[in-house]
């Protein structure tokens, strides 16, 4: 068996979580979309340790393997600009370990058939070399592991651009001191994208992120697609932090580099410009626009203070991973005080779930889509000959490449084109809830033979729309019928946020599931965390099915073991599952409930509020706001009231969804009723088109003030112990001009 891809923990990674969480710093924010210093920090500092003379976009995610997800989506979009068929979107990838196969296509289906199709694996480079000739590829991907050659990797970039396909370099090997040239050794092989896992953090906590040329990029620098490679847990200020510290201790952050990731991290105006050049230029110009590029300076409980003072409530930022509030003042002294490395923290995490909800098993993943990936994974080694998958136009389920199987058709447009990830997974069916024959389609569907699995959210996180008491006895029905396995998204809905009474939402209705994925707030709004609970007799069934059995399932549930998240985890249900706690939920959610019932009926804005427990949505009122539901109108129309919510009530507010802590203080519910009841008043509907008007207006004006007058970049000017060395060709950003807010 392999060993644990993280080491234990040591004595600087809990003491960095230590200070982060004392300062009140600020961690999981608006999944990833924020502009925030040290996501900014981390993005400059990535690209020039590839380059000092050309700049490099990076996304973060939480894994190496959700990292090379997004490498492959962006190659197989860029084809589809081209408007290349599906077939000729095949990806090589070169992986000498034999991991990456077993994570994309555990039970080895045929290409054609793996959850993430047309993925071709090569053991060695020699095989590579034959292979890489052999037909056109969408894109190929090199691994490096310890063992492996530089020089091979080099020699396919040249197979690669020959062939007109995106080169990447996944690098796995441990980040070594630096040898004087302040560069990443994979900067030194020439690529479009490159890939980084555990790696950047030595080992410590869950990351990954992809760096990519402008060139690479440009497919997904527009409007839609800027907005839509994200994850809760990605650009988490605590990983990032450590992934910073790594690269300071292993020495590849100069004086010149210090010098400005203190600017970055003092100056607003730098802060978004560093964000908008390094990780997103369109989303930077949009926040900026519409003012949503918060500087926060302290989080705690539900309530982030601005650095301006203000003090906003918050019922957003965590989107959905918020379970106590921000930064638990009980962290330090009962977790990371207490943490022994050589504790095995997920297996007393699996028992805590089991006498919680009476899954035997729990396979721990890093994020909602690994989760999900670990489900469908399981079901399909369970039910080999069954592939079919039936599921719901509006579920969402994460966007890696085996998640957006059942994500196709989710609440938002996951890319600009249609189909612009393709091949998916050819044996899943989508019904549409609205649909007047949804009942009978979803009987006739659950009758196939060839189905195996049946994939949903009980409550479609987006819309905060409920399944129907009837589609959910279909299902009931169909399981015990025709025994097909039901798989329950809980990722937004589970951990006690939407049910009254149970762990689990739909524990609380009459569907019993196989398999249910569970993240955000066991992350306790710290560290990534996710995972699926598992009936044992689905493992027993892979058992009895799979040759080898054992490597297999444990490969699943070891492969994203990390203690410290399971410790924090446990702590964070230990210290709610109890009377008083429980109490206080229902007492906060019954006002919460209460009070947004009362605003909808006497406001033009909404019509009504939907939703269970914890997991509330204002809907807009259509008459006013006639608008496409997902629609871009939509979503500038929930922009520009956010904006009147923030400035009239203080409240923080995810697309007119409710994100408070499962369990928040005494009287939060009560502070952000009133603030609503005494700001939703004064905001009009013509105030909300006017306000939608003026920032289009603003961001029109600031996307031709930056096309025609570019930020400068000018030397820094350093005193005291930093200084710059000699030959330094590092640069400060700082506006040329006067800004169009000025």
């Amino acid at each position: 068996m392999k060993e644990l891809r993280y080491r234990a923990t040591t004595t600087q990674t809990l003491r960095t979580i230590q200070e982060l969480n004392n300062a009140g710093r600020p961690n999981i924010l608006f999944a990833g979309l924020a502009i925030t210093a040290e996501a900014a920090q981390s993005a400059y500092l990535i690209s020039r340790l590839h380059s000092l003379s050309a700049d490099h976009i990076t996304h973060f995610s939480n894994s190496i393997e959700e990292a090379i997800s997004g490498a492959v989506k962006l190659a197989r979009h860029s084809r589809a600009t081209a408007r290349t068929p599906d077939q000729g979107r095949s990806v090589l990838i070169v992986d000498t370990s034999g991991d990456l196969q077993d994570y994309f296509n555990p039970s080895r289906s045929p290409a054609s058939d793996s959850h993430v199709p047309n993925l071709i694996f090569v053991a060695s480079f020699e095989h590579a070399m034959a292979v890489a000739k052999s037909r056109d590829w969408c894109a190929i991907i090199t691994t490096i592991n310890e063992s492996d050659d530089d020089g091979c990797a080099a020699v396919l970039s040249d197979v690669a651009r020959s062939q007109g396909a995106l080169y990447a370099v996944a690098d796995r090997r441990p980040i070594a001191m630096d040898s004087g040239d302040v560069a990443l050794p994979a900067a030194q092989i020439g690529c479009d994208v490159r890939i980084y896992g555990e790696n950047l953090t030595d080992y410590q906590v869950p990351f990954g992120c992809f760096t990519m040329s402008y060139d690479a990029y440009k497919v997904w620098n527009n409007p839609i697609d800027a907005f839509t490679h994200s994850s809760t847990f990605a650009a988490n200020a605590v990983v990032l932090t450590i992934m910073i510290e790594t690269l300071r201790r292993k020495g590849y952050v100069t004086r010149e580099h210090e010098q400005v990731l203190a600017r970055i991290r003092n100056d607003r105006r730098t802060r978004n410009m560093f964000f908008g050049k390094y990780i997103n230029p369109i989303s930077t110009l949009v926040m900026e626009s519409f003012n949503h590029d918060f500087e926060f300076e302290h989080a705690e409980g539900g309530t982030m203070t601005l650095r301006d003072g203000r003090r906003l409530i918050d019922c957003a930022s965590g989107t959905g991973a918020n379970l106590r509030g921000h930064n638990p003042q009980d962290l330090y002294g009962e977790v990371l005080a207490v943490h022994d490395p050589e504790k095995n923290y997920v297996k007393e995490l699996t028992e805590k779930l089991y006498s919680i909800t009476g899954f035997d098993d729990f396979f721990p993943a890093v994020s909602g889509a690994t989760s999900v990936e670990l489900a469908l994974a399981l079901a399909q080694l369970a039910r080999p000959e069954r592939r079919k998958i039936v599921t719901f136009r509006g579920n969402f389920s994460g966007r890696t490449l085996a998640a957006q199987n059942v994500s196709r058709y989710g609440p938002q447009r996951s890319a600009s084109l249609p189909d612009a990830f393709a091949p998916y997974y050819p044996y899943v069916t989508f019904l549409d809830l609205n649909s007047p024959t949804v009942a009978a389609d979803l009987s006739l569907a659950l009758s196939d033979p060839e189905v195996g699995l049946l994939w949903c959210e009980l409550i479609q996180g987006y819309e905060c729309i409920k399944i129907s008491e009837d589609i959910q006895r279909i299902i009931t029905q169909a399981k015990v019928r025709n025994s097909i396995l039901v798989g329950i998204d809980e990722v937004l809905t589970g951990v006690w946020r939407a049910s009254d009474t149970e762990f689990l939402y739909h524990q609380s209705t009459e569907i019993v599931a196989d398999l249910v994925t569970i993240a955000k707030p066991l992350s306790d709004m710290t560290l990534p965390i996710g995972g699926c609970l598992v009936r044992s007799s689905v493992v027993d069934e892979i058992a009895s099915i799979n040759r080898d059995p054992a490597n297999t399932i444990e490969l699943l549930r070891r492969r994203y073991h990390h203690n410290l998240s399971a410790h924090i985890a446990l702590h964070a249900l230990d210290a709610v599952d109890r009377p008083d706690m429980q109490s206080l939920r229902i007492r906060e959610r019954t006002t919460l409930s209460a009070g947004l019932s009362s605003i909808a009926p006497k406001s033009r804005l909404y019509s009504s509020v939907s939703g269970s427990g914890a997991l509330l949505r204002l809907t807009l009122n259509r008459r006013y706001f006639p608008c496409k539901p997902n629609s871009v109108f939509e979503e500038l129309i929930d922009t520009s009231l956010e904006e009147l919510i923030i400035d009239r009530c203080g409240v923080l507010l995810g697309r007119g969804r409710f994100f408070p802590a499962v369990f928040p203080e005494e009287g939060h519910a009560v502070r952000l009723v009133a603030a609503l009841q005494a700001g939703i008043p004064e905001i009009s509907v013509l105030s909300v088109y006017w306000n939608l008007v003026s920032k289009l207006a603003r961001l029109a004006i600031n996307a031709f003030y930056r096309r025609y007058k570019p930020p400068q970049l000018i030397k820094p000017q350093l005193s005291g112990p930093i200084a710059p060395s000699r030959g330094s060709d590092e640069w400060e950003a700082r506006p040329k001009e006067r800004s169009f807010e000025e």
